[in-house]
């Protein structure tokens, strides 16, 4: 363990070096090393608090200097949450006698940390930043002297980050945009070596800078639709999603994707494969319902020849397919317990044997599960493994369904019917008012995909405006092909319905909290960042 005095005198030597340099992750990687040396820890995170709620971390370090894969993993989000709410330290050191401070990483292993210390760091006037510190197996180290130089180490963290904030918030505003420094700064991966990636894939400064900043500020006004790689979002929940599969590419955190059938979950799996520095490398698909549990065995991790009736050949399964890429199980709920033993395997040590092979091949694959199914329900019925789960469960991202975004109907028709209609070589159809109506009535049991498959029909039509007359029988409410659709007069339009009733929950909101728009954030479950938007879309 390094004494106190030689941590001290690091932080000073550090000091006078820091004091005309420009601030970069070098030096805040410095720093959170001191600060673990000087606690005696383990290891150490620096992490950020978002705006929408949680943390990202930024830098995290073992006490040899290595990167920490998977920290939000290994970190007890009970301490950090105690620590920021109260803007005071927490020293946890009987951490594996409280359930409340364990860790997914204790949980897998059986053995939670023994010490953790979480110092919260203030920028400008709140605290909006922390170093969490911890060892596995002892304390960490107590006493005046220590504290003392511990204490200093955060204050140089908190400096470094506000002369961060401040250089960005410059860079923002001058003329040009950011400045374009030789190397730049690159945030560290959280789980790898690989450099961050970021949405459009700017170069240089502009790409390290965007890496460390987090979620990318948009401006307060009208939402417009964007995409990312294909993922269309118009509504503010899903430009959040949108944003969030944005800093996920950054990672090789592994995410559950839930979501009803057609809602886009593939689509999303792959926009956060293409923003992510694996873009280059496979995106492959395993369907894992509906497929015998030999053959999906096969397609996972391959066969040799001779492996079963009819594998005349050697074939390497799509884990190895996919090396450095990314796989997507799709409906994972719907794997056998068989399997999911030997997928934990794989994600456990990396390493692959085919069906009837010896050979093992080692892989490095990023998993995304998708699933439209309850997980906790299949976690207590012991249908799903737990252990799996948690090790698949990296984040959970919930693609609502097309009923409860409903502004999205006719912007995503649109692009459905222009793309229809340039694969055949004209111009795309326009949708009349009655016909708008309509689709926004409808609830759309099959989400995206049969509002997909109505355009494409639409698209055959030829029509330079489409008619309400034109549209399925079950749209128009006539007949009994479905029932899911019924019809809805022009002056009880149920989107408008729905937008009147959510303005005005906004505008409660906002009054309840006397104009506070983080607090009123919090009373309706949304992001401030969704708030803005809603905010704007709806004049308040």
């Amino acid at each position: 363990m390094v004494p106190a005095s030689l941590t001290g005198q690091k932080l000073l030597d550090l000091l006078k070096r820091t004091g005309a340099a420009v601030p970069d992750l070098a030096i805040l990687a410095e720093a959170l090393d001191g600060a673990i040396e000087a606690a005696g820890a383990e290891r150490g995170f620096l992490f950020r608090i978002r705006r929408g709620g949680g943390f990202r971390v930024l830098i995290a370090r073992d006490s040899f200097g290595n990167r920490v894969a998977d920290p939000e993993g290994r970190m007890s989000h009970h301490a950090v949450r105690k620590a920021m709410e109260s803007g005071e330290a927490q020293a946890v050191c009987g951490a594996r006698r409280d359930r409340r401070y364990g860790t997914e990483e204790g949980q897998r292993m059986g053995r939670q940390p023994a010490s953790i210390l979480v110092l919260p760091l203030r920028l400008a006037a709140r605290a909006e930043a922390g170093v969490y510190l911890d060892h596995r197996f002892q304390s960490l180290r107590e006493g005046t002297a220590a504290r003392a130089v511990l204490d200093g180490w955060a204050a140089l963290l908190a400096l470094q980050l506000q002369a961060r904030e401040r250089e960005r918030l410059l860079a923002r505003s001058a003329p040009g945009g950011p400045p374009r420094r030789a190397g730049g700064i690159q945030a560290e991966s959280m789980s790898n070596n690989r450099p961050a990636a970021v949405l459009r894939r700017p170069s240089g400064a502009e790409e390290g800078e965007a890496a460390c900043r987090g979620r990318p500020s948009l401006p307060e006004g009208p939402s417009l639709p964007q995409e990312l790689h294909g993922f269309f979002a118009a509504s503010p929940d899903m430009l959040d999603l949108a944003d969030t599969a944005s800093l996920l590419g950054r990672s090789d955190l592994p995410v559950v994707i839930s979501g009803e059938t057609g809602t886009g979950k593939e689509v999303l799996a792959k926009a956060i494969h293409l923003a992510s520095p694996r873009a280059a490398h496979p995106f492959l698909v395993v369907a894992c319902g509906g497929m015998p549990d030999g053959l999906l065995e096969s397609e996972l991790f391959g066969h040799v020849r001779g492996a079963y009736t009819g594998a005349e050949q050697d074939r390497d399964g799509l884990l190895v397919q996919a090396d450095g890429g990314t796989v997507l199980l799709d409906e994972v709920g719907d794997m056998s317990p068989a399997l999911q033993q030997k997928l934990l395997r794989v994600l456990e040590d990396g390493q692959v044997r085919p069906l009837g092979g010896k050979a093992i091949r080692k892989v490095d694959v990023r998993i995304i599960s998708s699933t439209q199914r309850n997980m906790e329900k299949l976690l207590d019925s012991g249908s799903f493994r737990k252990d799996l789960y948690y090790r698949l469960r990296g984040t959970v991202l919930v693609v609502p369904p097309l009923r409860e975004r409903r502004e999205e109907i006719i912007p995503l028709a649109e692009r459905f019917l222009e793309r229809a209609a340039r694969a055949a070589g004209r111009q795309g159809p326009r949708l009349s008012e009655a016909a708008r109506r309509r689709l926004c009535a409808y609830s759309w049991p099959g989400n995206v995909r049969e509002l997909e498959n109505e355009c494409r029909r639409l698209s055959v039509l030829e029509e330079a405006v489409i008619e309400e007359a034109g549209l399925s029988p079950f749209l128009k409410g006539s007949g009994k092909a479905s029932g899911r659709g019924a019809p809805v007069p022009g002056d009880l339009d149920l989107a408008s319905a729905v937008q009147a009733v959510e303005k005005e929950t906004v505008a409660r909101a906002l009054a309840r909290s006397a104009g506070n728009r983080s607090r009123a954030a919090q009373l309706l479950g949304i992001t401030r960042k969704a708030l803005y938007r809603r905010i704007a879309r709806f004049g308040l």
